[in-house]
């Protein structure tokens, strides 16, 4: 499996949940066909296969068999061809699940259906992923899909939270995996601009941009545990998922846009006056956040300083179990707080980032032993930075916010946020806030 594959697995709920049910299982010796004929129901588990998919069958088979045998003694495992079944599945292969299987291990996964001979097929979204993780694990094909469905996708308000369309087309990995959440086969794709969907009911009261959602006369929810019917309509999304991480771990958006106030960074270092606002939630244990000070931070200190953009500098602590790193962000806010001095603040957080980087956390300790004594030397308590590091990390989750360097971004009067996950370099951020710019000024 791919590592781009498995990052964007990691990052959708439902997929974590068969994650965590396949990895209860264990990676069987290649496969025997026939080893087992197929009875009735009852203690019996059958993966159904068509021609394009007999070896995924058999690996699907012999995945479940390895554990099933730690269960049970008497549980068959085996394959059948469809067309001993008497009709098509939604998705092929198929897990079927006899009655008296041990509940242990499909608890929760099987539909309350009978399908024939008393065996009942595992939900088939999550029948889908966990096939396409063993196929991209022991390379072959995808599943197949018996349902068909268009791929919606709604762009952002401007380039930088609109998906690159082009690029979605040519990305196989992805497309196998809305494949496998929606158990349907995308048969192509329409675009929606945020003017585009208000006319659509169904499509107009997102409040988180870029949105992949799936089109089909098909009723795509039946049967699944994820797929979910907008409004009674033929529009489906994904229950539980955040499709836009999918989107940015395989870099097809850079940012996204949340109908949510601004955060609330009162109290924190602010540079210019521009009516745009920038929030850099940073992490002085990143090494990328030090890479931004180093590369990037002078071009958003420019627009600053020209007031182009009010540019906000806050906490979001990711390494909370190194108290060194708390600790620090405290005792700098604390002497921001006591001088007031927005680029004196700048060039403490770059000396941070400069010691950090030669010296890593030994030197970040050291740095902050200087600092204590200084601050204790002049009685400051620092109670109040304490509070205001608390509430930037929790204004920073409430965005959906958990990686460094993060940025925010917002126009005065507007309850509409930008969020920016990750590196990017000044130009990127520049480019976004003239296309910001561009909107304010019409």
């Amino acid at each position: 499996m791919s590592d781009g594959f498995r990052f964007v697995f990691l990052l959708i709920p439902v997929i974590l949940v068969v994650a965590a049910f396949a990895l209860r299982l264990h990676v069987s010796q290649s496969p025997v066909y026939g080893e087992l004929s197929c009875g009735g129901g009852g203690d019996v588990v059958v993966v159904v296969y068509n021609s394009a998919t007999r070896e995924l069958a058999e690996e699907m088979a012999s995945f479940l068999r390895g554990q099933l045998a730690s269960i049970s003694n008497h549980t068959r495992v085996c394959t059948m061809p469809v067309s001993k079944l008497g009709f098509t599945p939604r998705v092929l292969p198929e897990v079927l699940v006899g009655t008296s299987v041990p509940a242990e291990l499909f608890k929760g996964f099987v539909l309350n259906e009978t399908l024939v001979d008393g065996l009942r097929p595992l939900a088939y979204d999550v029948n889908a992923l966990l096939a396409l993780r063993l196929a991209y694990r022991h390379g072959y094909s995808p599943p197949v899909y018996n349902y068909n469905m268009t791929l919606i996708i709604l762009q952002g308000s401007i380039p930088e939270t609109s998906v690159n369309v082009s690029r979605l087309a040519s990305d196989n990995v992805t497309l196998n995996l809305l494949s496998a959440l929606f158990a349907a086969r995308i048969t192509g794709f329409r675009v929606f601009t945020v003017e585009d969907s208000k006319a659509v009911g169904a499509l107009g009261n997102f409040s988180t941009r870029p949105v992949l959602l799936a089109y089909s006369r098909e009723d795509l929810s039946l049967g699944t545990l994820g797929v979910v019917r907008i409004n009674d309509t033929d529009y489906y999304g994904v229950k539980g998922s955040d499709t836009i991480e999918l989107l940015e771990g395989r870099g097809l958006v850079p940012a996204r846009e949340l109908l949510r106030r601004p955060p609330n960074l009162a109290g924190h270092p602010k540079i210019g006056g521009g009516r745009i606002h920038v929030a850099v939630f940073e992490d002085f244990a990143c090494p990328f956040c030090a890479h931004f000070y180093a590369h990037g931070l002078d071009t958003l200190l420019s627009l600053a300083e020209n007031n182009t953009i009010t540019l906000h500098l806050a906490d979001l602590i990711v390494h909370s179990n190194i108290d060194t790193v708390r600790r620090l962000h405290v005792l700098l806010l604390c002497k921001y707080l006591e001088t007031g001095n927005d680029t004196g603040y700048v060039d403490m957080a770059r000396t941070v980032y400069h010691v950090f980087s030669r010296e890593g956390l030994k030197g970040l300790s050291m740095l902050l032993d200087q600092l204590d004594r200084e601050m204790s030397l002049k009685n400051v308590s620092c109670g109040k930075a304490e509070s205001l590091v608390s509430e930037s990390n929790n204004e920073a989750l409430r965005l959906g916010i958990r990686g460094t360097p993060s940025f925010v971004v917002w126009v005065d009067d507007v309850n509409r946020v930008y969020v920016v996950t990750g590196y990017k370099s000044g130009e990127f951020l520049a480019s976004l806030i003239a296309h910001l710019a561009s909107m304010v000024k019409h």
